[in-house]
């Protein structure tokens, strides 16, 4: 009745339902909620993604200004690196420097909107992936600018004294130096925008595998050494989607 959308009335319809199983496992008296229907007429809110001039804009601007004054943006890499790897807002602010074996990052935790630290969204988030030639650029110029400004801290993209990263922190230094300049996308937008850029030239099975959507990435075992390989074919493939869009 509310004009909800379709994405929200379906996450409400999963509480509730979650709620029934729990209460009649404790043998606890609920009607079962089997009339709860999603309206047809449910709106679906639409995704944004950054469009190429968008994306060449993160990649060339690295400032807002304040006051008059060019400031560059210190989570300007993080924003960079989110975009080409398409990670969840908590899984970049979890990113710890032990997470890195070579060209292999392996996402382990996420940060939640309540700052604690979890394994992540769903039993296919803890993944790993092969970093491409940009992203390892992207790296290496985060580590130079910690460098440079004094920052030893044991997160990849840490706040601006070192610490973890609070997602929230992170997504109002976007809203500002998107709105600044003029660039309308979420932070959650860019994972979409990855995946948007990328799914005319990744075949979707091995995209699904990057970005966490796969039950295939549940284990690594018998399937590792395979699974490697093609996680760096698709870590070449991003190289040259997005040197595409940044020439």
């Amino acid at each position: 009745k509310k004009g909800k959308s379709k994405k929200t009335c379906q996450n409400i319809r999963g509480a509730i339902t979650s709620f029934y199983g729990y209460a009649k496992k404790r043998r606890l008296p609920m009607e079962k909620p089997e009339l709860l229907v999603i309206p047809k007429d449910a709106p679906v809110k639409e995704r944004k993604i950054l469009q190429p001039e968008d994306i060449k804009k993160l990649f060339t601007i690295d400032y807002v200004t304040i006051r008059g004054k060019k400031e560059k943006c210190f989570f300007i890499y993080a924003w960079r690196f989110d975009l080409l790897n398409g990670l969840r807002r908590g899984e970049l602010c979890g990113l710890q420097n032990t997470d890195f074996d070579g060209r292999i990052l392996h996402i382990n935790r996420s940060v939640n909107s309540d700052n604690e630290i979890t394994p992540g969204k769903n039993k296919n988030a803890r993944r790993y992936m092969a970093l491409s030639k940009l992203s390892l650029q992207v790296l290496a110029e985060q580590r130079k600018m910690l460098k440079e400004l004094g920052i030893i801290s044991p997160w990849v993209f840490p706040d601006e004294c070192g610490d973890m990263l609070k997602p929230h922190h992170l997504y109002k230094k976007w809203a500002y130096y998107s709105k600044q300049h003029g660039i309308n996308c979420s932070l959650h937008e860019m994972r979409h925008t990855m995946i948007s850029v990328a799914k005319a030239d990744v075949p979707e099975q091995l995209l699904k595998q990057a970005v966490g959507h796969s039950n295939s990435m549940d284990t690594f075992g018998v399937y590792g050494h395979r699974l490697e390989g093609e996680a760096a074919r698709v870590a070449d493939i991003l190289d040259n989607v997005f040197n595409a869009i940044l020439q």
